[in-house]
């Protein structure tokens, strides 16, 4: 009995800075998302911008290379699983220059939106081979050019995408329960993914790269593996969110918006902690929700002015708050307080015994 309560209690311990988060953010759920209508769109929005920051973090926090081409992926996955849905009559109106497997293709939202992962992962593993050989600044800089390019394809791909028209057709059926199911999935897979030992060995080369290189570790490797990982949550998260809009356009909400908000989520919860990230965006989200509203005329807040306040938001977290609202930390895991602690004042464990013997002697 006793070693399956200790068995218990370490599966606690090792679980909690996920169960945590992730219990937050269902009651969370609970209490604002099921409200009106207006809420839960709020709410199912937010869920899916947790599953798009955790699948960043997943790369980001753990190789310590801020990523700002992830979106490219986002929007892969998002066009993937909006073509493998829409009604095959309706794909043939709107494409008819469609390929034959697309065009006759029609899968359930779940797994279109399992497929658009694996093509993002898949688009990933061909990118990350010259990306991840890069350092620094230069690698957030050579993905942030990934993203242009993404953009330009799609904006001009019109026998696949309709290029800068609008892609309509995609069922409207992202909400709050399945959106919540994918953000406690991506968080589960992210946490996993951090305590394995391929996730160790990718943040032992974040802290020093050189010793990691001294240690045997192959850092190409694993920010490989942790890119292609990644782009698979993100690219699911874009499917999530091609499902919540139900109509898509290169230009509307898919590359450089998301970038900068889902930078900014990381950046203000704590980019190196799955906790930081889940409480990063739940702030991001409340705060531009509010200043939507006061921007819609219920606080008379002149429109344009919302990315002006996050922007000095965000200055001011980085100014007071370096490390974000979390320092970088996981939720830790209750100590529980010692029945025989020493009264304040009087030595405690072995410094007792020696004062008394001390006394004995004199």
């Amino acid at each position: 009995m006793p070693e399956n309560q200790s068995l218990a209690l370490r599966a606690l311990r090792y679980a909690w800075p996920l169960i945590v988060p992730a219990g937050l953010l269902a009651l969370l759920t609970l209490v604002v998302g099921t409200g009106d209508k207006t809420m839960t769109l709020v709410t199912t929005k937010m869920l899916i911008f947790v599953t798009l920051a955790v699948g960043v973090y997943i790369f980001s926090g753990n190789s310590g290379i801020l990523s700002f081409g992830h979106m490219a992926f986002m929007a892969v996955g998002a066009y993937t699983s909006g073509l493998l849905t829409i009604p095959v009559l309706q794909k043939a109106a709107l494409l008819p220059d469609l390929p034959g497997f697309l065009a006759d293709a029609h899968l359930s939202t779940a797994l279109a939106a399992i497929v658009g992962g694996l093509v993002a992962a898949a688009f990933a593993m061909v990118v990350a081979i010259p990306l991840m050989r890069l350092n620094g600044i230069a690698a957030s800089i050579a993905s942030l050019a990934l993203l242009l390019v993404v953009q330009t394809v799609i904006s001009n791909w019109e026998s696949l995408t309709r290029g800068h028209s609008a892609l309509i057709g995609v069922p409207v059926n992202s909400t709050v329960g399945n959106t919540l199911l994918v953000a406690v999935l991506a968080m589960a897979v992210a946490y996993v993914y951090q305590t394995s030992r391929r996730g160790l060995l990718l943040r032992a080369s974040r802290e020093d790269p050189r010793a990691a290189r001294a240690a045997g570790i192959n850092i190409y490797r694993e920010r490989y593996l942790a890119f292609a990982l990644s782009a698979f949550v993100t690219g699911v998260g874009g499917a999530m969110y091609a499902h919540y809009l139900g109509v898509m356009r290169p230009d509307a909400g898919f590359f450089l918006d998301p970038t900068f908000m889902v930078v900014t989520m990381l950046v203000v919860g704590g980019i190196n902690s799955l906790s930081g990230a889940v409480l990063g965006t739940v702030v991001i989200s409340a705060i531009s929700e509010v200043l939507r509203r006061l921007a819609s005329g219920e606080g008379g807040l002149k429109p344009g002015l919302q990315t002006v306040i996050l922007g000095v938001f965000l200055l001011v977290m980085l100014i007071t708050r370096p490390s974000g609202l979390t320092g970088g930390r996981e939720v830790p895991f209750p100590r529980r307080r010692r029945r025989d602690a020493p009264t304040p004042g009087a030595p405690a464990g072995g410094d007792l015994q020696t004062a008394n013997e001390q006394e004995a002697v004199t």
